[in-house]
């Protein structure tokens, strides 16, 4: 590690209090010098470290920057080496898909302050403002996904939920397929892409991409999404600001176990679990499976249809006018609220 990792580690395990630059030269070995060129360098990434005469540097309980010293102090476990941060990238996704090429192992996680081009499903752009968000994503191995990878997307949704749950208190609902609203408001975004072998034409590796806006104020949402996104923060009790280095941890920890999830043992009630959380369940919905391609006055003239089920395979189960039943595996829904 370097001088100024070293340094931030031990300012993160003690955030909020002071530090001397001579305890922190003494634990490292350093020259008071050196702390200080490291701390300033700190500062310049953006870290709030205050200083005080006689009593030391101290990392602000508001510094917010994404760091891996950070994550690791609320994740002691973590394999440090698979986690890679970036200021900024064009897509987390992306990047995990170059990296892939270089064969990244399974677990490897990618997280960025800001993504330039971050991808949705269907072709869909997702707004990253640099310095407010967690924009995450996983590579896992899990071959027996080749003809179920819509029961790993519904997991992931269940892992983001607990997450922002177990980090702020806030009780995510979704919307099917992979969207996590609070009180009518996408708060989250899942992208699932896998990656197949040449050869053989199975699902290699899975490539988990989410985005959760934590602390975006609405003027920095593009201006047309802003009447349906907003952030965790508007919704926590009393309003705070949202750790996102501890919500990074939480869902590290729920998405590393999804590796080990015996999904064939438990596929029922993995989709019980979901369907406590889908909000859309016996509410009217369209159905828009060319969503991306689909014009504004198509998607108005679709028919409306009722949500009645989520079936074994995570497919969304909808009843027609006429009283037939579907199942829909992919495509945009579109909810009556």
């Amino acid at each position: 590690m370097s001088t100024k990792n070293d340094i931030l580690k031990i300012l993160e395990k003690n955030k909020g209090k002071n530090i001397s630059g001579e305890a922190l030269a003494k634990l490292l070995g350093l020259s008071r010098a050196a702390v200080w060129k490291a701390v300033d360098a700190l500062r310049s990434d953006g870290h709030t470290i205050e200083a005080s005469s006689g009593l030391g540097y101290m990392l602000s309980e508001n510094s917010d920057i994404l760091s891996v010293e950070a994550i690791s102090k609320h994740l002691p476990g973590i394999d440090t080496q698979k986690l890679c941060l970036y200021k900024s990238i064009d897509s987390t996704n992306s990047e995990a898909k170059r990296m892939l090429i270089n064969s990244a192992e399974s677990g490897t996680v990618i997280i960025s302050e800001e993504q330039t081009a971050g991808r949705g499903r269907l072709g869909r752009s997702f707004a990253s403002p640099q310095g407010t968000g967690l924009y995450i994503s996983f590579i896992i191995k899990l071959p027996e996904f080749n003809s179920r990878s819509l029961l790993l997307t519904l997991a992931t949704s269940l892992c983001v939920c607990d997450a922002i749950e177990k980090t702020t208190g806030i009780s995510g609902k979704i919307k099917w397929v992979n969207d996590i609203y609070v009180e009518n408001k996408k708060v989250s975004g899942i992208l699932t892409e896998a990656v197949t072998d040449f050869e053989t034409g199975n699902i290699d590796s899975i490539v988990i991409g989410i985005g959760i806006n934590c602390n975006t104020a609405p003027e920095q949402f593009p201006e047309n999404v802003r009447p349906i996104a907003a952030s965790l923060s508007e919704f926590t009790d009393p309003p705070a600001h949202v750790d996102r280095n501890l919500l990074a941890a939480a869902l590290i920890e729920n998405i590393s176990k999804l590796e080990r999830y015996p999904f064939s043992d438990n596929d029922d009630k993995l989709v019980a679990e979901y369907k406590e959380r889908c909000f859309i369940l016996n509410k009217k919905v369209k159905i828009i499976k060319n969503s991306s391609m689909a014009s504004r006055a198509e998607i108005e003239k679709a028919p409306y249809v009722t949500a009645v089920d989520i079936a074994s395979d995570g497919a969304l189960i909808v009843r027609h006018r006429d009283g037939t039943t579907e199942h829909v595996s992919g495509g945009e829904i579109s909810v009556r609220f």
